[in-house]
């Protein structure tokens, strides 16, 4: 069996003898016990140097220049968030975030995502963008919904009038309210 990096194999001498003899934990499991390196303490011998062959050369070097407490903390943390060395001590620079767009602005006419994006919209929701912008050509902010009986309680159908402004809310994504989504479903 393959050791995984960070780990060792190590021998739990049992205080009491399995009952087919067994001496030691990983005979009784009929098996190897693996541990972290990090958290095997050799005493009487620098723990860090357990820990140092896993890494390249040049960390090894400005390790060794950190207090012997330090070490062990600084490794262990390298290991759990697999960060180098210059990471973890602040010597790399942050990845560059990428800069934040602001979202589109509504504007009666205008389209209801950035130009360059309609033409990603699928289908039925391009098919509905068209629609809203020959209607919205004349400055039109409402629409009617023919509602059948069924989508709501009442008798006949019913025309429920809606703002273009909640259909680009709900095309980014703003909508919360529950009546706005089923209106635009419908």
């Amino acid at each position: 069996m393959k050791i995984p990096p960070g780990y060792s194999s190590i021998s739990l001498e049992l205080n009491l003898p399995g009952g087919d003899g067994e001496r030691t934990l990983g005979d009784a499991l009929h098996g190897i016990i693996l541990w972290r390196k990090r958290y095997i303490i050799i005493p009487g011998k620098e723990a860090s140097l357990l820990y140092l062959r896993d890494l390249p050369n040049k960390d090894v070097e400005t390790i060794r220049a950190i207090p012997s407490e330090q070490q062990m903390r600084v490794i262990g943390f390298m290991q759990d968030t697999r960060m180098s060395l210059a990471e973890v001590l602040g010597q790399v620079e942050p990845l560059a975030l990428e800069p934040i767009v602001p979202k589109w602005p509504i504007e009666i006419g205008k389209p209801l995502v950035r130009p360059k994006l309609v033409r990603k919209l699928f289908t039925k929701i391009y098919e509905f963008h068209e629609w809203y912008m020959e209607q919205s050509a004349d400055k039109r902010h409402m629409f009617g919904l023919r509602v059948k009986p069924i989508d709501f309680f009442g008798e006949g159908e019913k025309v429920l009038r809606t703002e273009f402004k909640n259909i680009y809310e709900v095309y980014h994504k703003d909508a919360l309210d529950v009546s706005r989504i089923i209106t635009w479903v419908l």
